[in-house]
């Protein structure tokens, strides 16, 4: 593969970068109401709903986390009692409802029913002509369930009536969570109540009104959201199909019966924004709310007591209103995103790096070719733009020299095209997953990679040389015995042997045809391979050149010698094996004893990182860790 077609993939792989980003989710988590600042305490109660995706979970309090202006805050989590909820069903049974919709209406509510506890006290609300109360606040499920029959469609549409009817079906505990759930598919036509009327009443109740707007032409959700608007909480869901009733009179019970109350403390003073994070077995949701903290005087904390609030892991939750640094995705996303990203790189690798048409095939994928022309220009120019960026210099020599050296068939040019373009992709790949300054540090550590490839590239490529040493001077001395010259013996071994051999050698002959000296172009070799050994050898064929003798055995005499140091070298390696090992495992060691202790105890390690004599012992240990792996690779380090 050439570095054309690696700047190319990557070139596609920018292009695939917008599919992966779209494909991400994140749940957004309703929160339904907001108390306090309490006068005396300065506590804020939030009440959340958590994700559908949860329902039934029983979710644990250090899934929780609130921030105040991204700055973590100590929570106090409770789940509400589903023996406090009381719910008003309240179910259009006009004209317009004949039919389909009134039977999915009647089916919905069932479902609805369903899906809340057996200690959740419930009403049911007909209205047509007139408001009708089929089930009374507190009917048992039978009661209910027989009330559902009673649902017919007929009449014209009394929805304030209706919503004051409900209103008045709720007692004055001070506990109760009241809830009324309310299905229409169009607006009042013959109440006596007024829309101004409803509101005020439901200004004085605390009370959530989720509207259901059936939709249809004439269908009017600006009432609704009227409505829903005046009461403490509540939002108008829209329906296309009363086949669709099912699912959200379901969504609505299990939101009603999953609430959180949240109880945090401010630190602050004035307009605050508080985000809260739920992040639960794969299920993340977020969520915010504004509120303004009043100066209150500090909170006196009697000797043995705790102050409300437990440690809170720190987590940044960027403003509703303000663009997101980073994104918070579940593990559905990455997948979607990351399987989005590499198919597009897949497609690109595929229209690079195919076999060459047939001219039947030419001339029916024009597109193709079209694709392979603009993916060679876009490549082109980023290399040109690499090579004006690198000029002639010492360092660009020095990456020219390394290249030559790894066997890599590329300018300086083009590997630092190769290289930006990769830390640009995985940046922007990263920054979608976990935000700019991690994909930034990943941009990096990516283009660093091509660096240390090019190293690790270089190593083996000198390690194989070594490994084919005492064979390539068999086979020299062997044909210089045959009468051969020494071009001539050269170019035999060069199709005797693999690479790296072969290649070095069949350019030594090329460099001799052309007019280069032969014990030059050697030297040059040598060079190349970092080879002691093989300089030798260039000795010994300089100084035999120069007062003659039997080649062949000096050939024989330096592959002894050759065969005797790569034993002794090899006998060091084993022995210091567990040594290299040794230095892997106390550098391995810190990070992944890091990482488990974030995963098994959220928020353990947030003192290295957020107190200033946290941070001065994370770059101690980073200094000193770096420093024993000097020290130990320099004591199993063998030099002869």
């Amino acid at each position: 593969m050439s570095v054309r077609h690696l700047i190319a993939l990557a070139v596609a792989a920018l292009v695939a970068l917008p599919v992966a980003a779209g494909a991400q989710s994140l749940t957004e988590m309703e929160i339904t109401r907001v108390d306090g600042p309490d006068a005396t305490t300065g506590d804020v109660v939030i009440t959340v709903k958590a994700p559908a995706e949860l329902a039934g979970e029983d979710i644990p309090a250090d899934a929780f986390q609130v921030t105040e202006d991204a700055v973590p805050l100590g929570v106090d989590v409770e789940r509400l009692p589903s023996d406090e909820l009381q719910v008003v069903l309240v179910v259009d049974t006009s004209g317009s409802m004949e039919g389909a919709a009134i039977e999915a209406a009647r089916s919905a509510a069932r479902t609805f029913l369903t899906g809340l506890p057996s200690a959740t006290r419930i009403g049911i609300i007909g209205f047509g002509d007139a408001p009708i109360v089929l089930a009374p606040l507190g009917s048992s499920r039978t009661e209910a369930d027989a009330a559902l029959d009673g649902l017919v469609a007929d009449g014209s549409t009394t929805l304030f009536d209706a919503i004051l009817v409900a209103a008045a079906e709720f007692g004055a505990e001070p506990d109760a969570r009241r809830a009324v759930v309310v299905l229409s598919d169009g607006a009042d036509t013959s109440s006596a109540a007024s829309l101004e009327d409803v509101r005020e009443r439901l200004a004085t109740l605390e009370v959530s009104l989720d509207a259901i707007a059936l939709s249809e032409a004439t269908n009017d959700t600006t009432v609704l959201a009227g409505l829903t608007d005046a009461a403490d909480t509540g939002r108008v869901v829209p329906v296309e199909r009363p086949e669709d009733l099912a699912a959200v009179y379901d969504a609505l019970a299990t939101a009603l019966v999953n609430q959180y109350e949240l109880t945090v403390r401010p630190r602050g003073v004035g307009p605050t924004e508080l985000g809260v994070v739920l992040e639960h077995r794969g299920v993340v949701g977020r969520g915010s709310t504004r509120i303004d903290v009043p100066d209150l005087p500090p909170v006196t904390v009697n000797e043995g007591s705790t102050p409300t609030g437990i440690a809170a892991p720190e987590l940044t939750v960027p403003a509703r209103d303000a663009p997101p640094s980073g994104r918070i995705v579940d593990g559905r996303a990455v997948y979607v995103g990351a399987a989005a990203f590499f198919v597009a790189f897949a497609v690109a690798a595929y229209s690079m790096l195919s076999a060459a048409p047939t001219e039947s095939a030419r001339l029916t994928r024009p597109q193709g070719r079209d694709l392979r022309r603009r993916l060679g220009h876009a490549t082109g120019v980023a290399t040109a733009l690499a090579d004006q960026l690198l000029g002639d210099s010492e360092r660009t020599n020095q990456l020219a020299d390394r290249l030559e050296r790894a066997g890599w068939r590329m300018r300086p040019g083009e590997f630092l095209a190769g290289a930006l373009t990769t830390g640009l992709v995985t940046m922007l790949l990263t920054a979608t997953f976990a935000g700019f300054t991690v994909g930034a540090v990943v941009g990096v550590l990516a283009v660093g990679g091509w660096y240390l490839h090019l190293n690790r590239s270089v190593a083996r490529r000198q390690a194989a040389f070594v490994d084919q040493q005492a064979q390539l001077l068999q086979l020299l001395a062997g044909g210089l015995r045959v009468g051969r010259s020494l071009p001539q013996a050269l170019e035999s071994v060069a199709r005797e042997l693999p690479a790296p051999s072969a290649p070095e050698l069949r350019r030594v002959v090329t460099e001799v045809r052309l007019g280069r000296d032969l014990h030059e172009a050697l030297g040059a070799m040598a060079d190349r391979l970092e080879s002691d050994d093989f300089r030798w050898v260039v000795q010994a064929i300089g100084i035999h050149r120069d007062v003659g003798g039997d080649l062949a055995e000096v050939l024989d005499n330096v592959r002894r010698t050759v065969n005797e140091r790569e034993r002794l070298r090899s006998m060091v390696g084993s022995l210091s094996a567990e040594g290299r090992m040794t230095a892997w495992l106390l550098m391995a060691m810190p990070p992944l004893l890091a990482t488990y202790l974030h995963l098994a105890s959220p928020g353990y390690l947030d003192p290295l990182v957020e107190h200033p004599i946290g941070m001065v012992l994370l770059l101690l240990a980073v200094v000193l860790t770096g420093v024993g792996l000097l020290w130990i690779r320099r004591l199993i380090r063998f030099s002869y």
